[in-house]
């Protein structure tokens, strides 16, 4: 009997339980839906990027990431006021800097509505936690839409609690604790910060914001100790929005933020070993030029201690970004500068739904799926009549309420730089919903081809740079005979944002021995003829066989070809000149095979020795020879005309004689 009472007894507890059970949970439930509802929205993409907005999957210790995500609610969930989606991130990012300011951001639609507000909730960071949550809320101008596509960003930081020099580590994030509602995981290799230099002496940078209109700053001082004199620090706002607040201006000049001098020590990694050091008083060290842009801090010979010096400036005229630069000059060390840039990390979003009875036009690059202003389109209502619509900055447009029916979409002016979608699209508007097309053109590319040519022998590999409106663009080819000596720039921008076309030039590197020169344009290619201007000489002598004769003329050849080019030999230059200045190639490549030859000289013969490397020797032969005494040729020769001439002479005597007679 008391078996069935315990059960009994059992099974009324158990259902109290049950029912207490259901009772909580559906307080809960009602709690958590006055509230709003959790929405299973999917991240479509995820990216990790550097400030610079570079996409990366590696960083330095202390940068600043940017993640963006894409996201996408449900199509058939219409959004209401107060739903809501949690994106957790993981504990290996730090939430908790104020680079994440403001740690509230807000979501706009096309036309700069806010429908959703962001809230960065960060997690303390520590070797096992970090991280936090990121919630969505959206609110009364999401109502009665659905299909909600959108996007935001914020800024963080390496938890350096958790994360060391050279880890690879994982980013998962997850949407509502779910991970299949979120890409894969995002893997980052972390680098060590870069080391600092030994020379260093000042150094400068923006410290983490807090504020939109005041811009905060950092100067390490003396960090390695160097024995200092006559110490000078100036600093000076370059980018001309805002001006130094003054410390004069505040009570107590010792303590305030706005301009501290720190006395202390520094770690090799340029970290302050401990904040506890001795403020120094700069009131009458400071001063400032009439506009407050400037400033200049006397710290006199200060040995070997260290400092560390903060201050405040304005940021003004709506900007986010500010630089300046930093000076210290000293008696006993040489000048040096720092620049430091001050940004304003802002985070933000955008998201719509689908709207009823209106036509929304999407312009984006085809490649990249940003958004492009200035695409005009042509739209055809069902009764045959026409309107136009012009995409905004965002590359949207969003048209009045429309009469339900089929319309035709045609783009009628391409943004600048880009080619018309050729495409008529048909989007259906309904009473209830209206229709989205998203339209991609492709940007007008150029290419540059460059080329080579070689007079003389061909030198080595030459790099080409590729320059716009006459900026080196940091683009280069290298030409050599594995490309022919030919390559192409391709993929290249054909206009400016203005609409105006990109002039591409481009210049070589020198190459020694070779004089350059470019014929072409961007159009119908470049090419760069290098011609060689080594030089060569040839050697020419004379030398005689029997007495020297007169001055001789003595011309060059090229390939057996008269150059034109002579010199004459004479006893004036010891019977010796030299051909200079001689191309040493010709245009294929081949050298100029150099000979030389003379005008004949009359009683004598000539033959030419040597080469056109080690010169050419004339040797001149005389050809007329004296009698020898032994030979009686010319003697008898001379006998009989003797005896002739003699005998013709008497024959006439006596002719006329006999005739006297």
């Amino acid at each position: 009997m008391r078996k069935k009472w315990n059960v009994v007894i059992y099974q009324t507890i158990i259902s109290i339980l049950l029912l207490f059970n259901t009772m909580f949970f559906q307080i809960i439930n009602t709690t958590v839906l006055a509230a709003g509802t959790a929405i299973d929205v999917k991240i479509t993409d995820l990216q990790l990027s550097t400030d610079s907005g570079t996409i990366t999957d590696e960083v330095d210790k202390s940068t600043t990431i940017k993640m963006s995500f894409k996201f996408e609610a449900p199509s058939t969930m219409m959004m209401n006021k107060d739903d809501y989606f949690d994106i957790a991130i993981p504990k290996e990012l730090d939430l908790t800097t104020a680079v994440t300011n403001p740690l509230t951001f807000a979501l706009t639609d096309e036309v700069g509505n806010k429908v959703a507000e962001a809230t960065i909730s960060p997690t303390a960071t520590s070797a096992t936690t970090g991280g936090g949550t990121v919630r969505v809320t959206f609110n009364e101008n999401a109502n009665g839409k659905y299909n909600f596509k959108g996007h935001l960003h914020f800024d963080t930081k390496l938890n350096k609690e958790l994360v060391h020099d050279n880890d690879t580590i994982s980013i998962k994030t997850k949407v509502n604790n779910r991970e299949d509602l979120t890409p894969d995981s995002k893997s980052v290799k972390i680098n060590p910060d870069k080391p600092l230099s030994e020379k260093e002496i000042i150094g400068k940078w923006g410290k983490n914001p807090t504020s939109r209109t005041v811009a905060a700053w950092a100067v390490r001082i003396n960090r390695t100790n160097k024995d200092l004199k006559n110490v000078v620090i100036t600093d000076k706002i370059t980018s001309n929005n805002g001006h130094f607040l003054d410390p004069s201006t505040m009570p107590a000049v010792k303590t305030t933020e706005q301009f501290k001098l720190l006395k202390v020590e520094y770690d090799a990694a340029g970290n302050v070993k401990n904040w506890n050091g001795e403020v120094v008083d700069i009131s009458d060290k400071i001063t400032f030029n009439a506009d407050k842009t400037e400033f200049r801090l006397e710290l006199g010979d200060i040995g070997t201690q260290a400092y560390f010096l903060s201050y405040k400036s304005t940021v003004e005229n709506g900007d986010i970004v500010q630089t300046n630069s930093a000076k210290i000059t000293s008696d006993t060390f040489e000048t040096q500068t720092s620049d430091g840039a001050w940004k304003y990390h802002s985070a933000g979003g955008s998201a719509d739904g689908i709207l009823a009875k209106k036509l929304k036009i999407h312009k984006v690059d085809i490649d990249t799926g940003v958004g492009l202003a200035g695409a005009k389109f042509l739209v055809t209502k069902p009764d045959g009549s026409t309107f136009q619509l012009e995409t905004g900055t965002d590359g949207t447009i969003i048209s009045q309420e429309l009469i339900q029916g089929k319309y035709k979409v045609k783009e009628i002016a391409a943004p600048n730089g880009y080619d018309i979608d050729e495409n008529e699209y048909t989007v259906q508007v309904f009473d209830d919903v209206g229709g989205t097309i998203t339209v991609k053109d492709k940007s007008n590319k150029t290419t540059v081809k460059v080329k080579k040519e070689w007079v003389g022998p061909k030198g080595g590999p030459v790099t080409i740079h590729l320059l716009a409106d006459d900026v080196d663009t940091g683009k280069t080819v290298t030409l050599n005979n594995g490309n022919n000596w030919e390559d192409t720039f391709s993929n290249l921008a054909k206009y400016k944002a203005d609409g105006t076309a990109i002039a591409y030039t481009v210049k070589e590197d020198a190459v020694a021995n070779y004089t350059s020169s470019v014929a072409g344009d961007a159009t119908n290619g470049f090419t760069f003829t290098n011609t060689n201007n080594e030089n060569t000489s040839v050697k020419v002598k004379k030398e005689w066989v029997g007495p020297k004769g007169g001055p001789v003329t003595i011309h060059l050849l090229a390939d057996d070809v008269d150059t034109g080019k002579t010199v004459t030999l004479n006893n004036g230059n010891n019977w010796e000149d030299t051909f200079s200045n001689l191309a040493k190639y010709k245009a294929d490549g081949t050298a100029i095979a150099y000979t030389v030859k003379e005008d004949a000289v009359a009683n004598y013969t000539s033959s030419v020795a040597g080469d056109a490397t080690n010169g050419f020797t004339v040797t001149n032969t005389n050809i007329v020879h004296t009698p020898r005494t032994s030979d009686n040729t010319n003697i008898l020769l001379f006998s009989i005309i003797f005896i002739t001439s003699l005998l013709f002479s008497i024959l006439i005597i006596y002719n006329k004689r006999k005739m006297c007679k």
